[in-house]
């Protein structure tokens, strides 16, 4: 079956020195929406679901930092949506924001007749999920352009983060746009592809060299966000 793409608009969003980049993902035929990781300052992203006519149907969260959090209860408070997060985060952190459902890994959502597959990816935390909807995956703190999330504090493991990204490898088309939750040198919205070529993480094949290249010690620039 051929499912007809859904078009994106990207919002970078900032409170002190966190930045973020956050998503609207819609179905031009249905006006269906979703939200990824509203943070910080969504009038813009209000202002465009107002424009266009759409009709919010999920808030889609990649894990639960405040900071990829902290619009999603409002947006559900404005908007008939459903909050999103995977079955692992919600139950590993007691973490559950209004009009919650919890998803498993593979799960399918809809945006009309687009499918939104969910892709459980810990290893930034312990129930991290990415989102795929056709040439897009939505991939919070998990993997950016350069590097991959920091696996330090409850539920983290660097270990984990490495078969999450061994998982991406295998499931994900080289010419896959990535989307993250945020950006340091490069420019979000290469291709998977291109992604290979200069991120580490995906180039190191042995776990504990991944692990530990991951872990050591005396790394800067860990939240220097562009």
């Amino acid at each position: 079956m051929t499912y007809r793409n859904a078009k994106w608009k990207v919002y970078r969003t900032s409170f002190m020195n966190i930045i973020n980049y956050t998503y609207l993902l819609y179905d031009p035929v249905t006006g269906e929406c979703a939200a990824v990781d509203p943070a910080w300052d969504i009038s813009e992203m209000q202002a465009d679901i107002s424009k266009l006519e759409l009709k919010l149907k999920y808030v889609l969260l990649t894990h639960s930092h405040y900071d990829h959090i902290n619009k999603a209860d409002i947006m559900t408070e404005i908007y008939p949506a459903q909050s999103v997060v995977s079955e692992v985060e919600g139950k590993y952190y007691s973490f559950c924001p209004k009009n919650c459902m919890y998803a498993a890994d593979l799960d399918r959502l809809w945006l009309g007749e687009i499918p939104i597959i969910c892709l459980l990816t810990p290893g930034h935390t312990a129930g991290s999920m990415c989102y795929q909807c056709g040439e897009m995956l939505f991939t919070g703190d998990t993997l950016f352009t350069e590097g991959c999330g920091y696996c330090k504090g409850a539920g983290a493991d660097s270990h984990q983060m490495y078969h999450s990204i061994q998982k991406l490898k295998r499931m994900i088309p080289q010419d896959t746009i990535i989307l993250p939750g945020h950006k340091f040198r490069m420019d979000i919205g290469k291709t998977f592809a291109e992604l290979e070529n200069v991120n580490i993480y995906l180039q190191i094949e042995n776990e504990k060299q991944f692990s530990g290249f991951r872990d050591r010690s005396g790394q800067k620039g860990l939240f220097d966000f562009k």
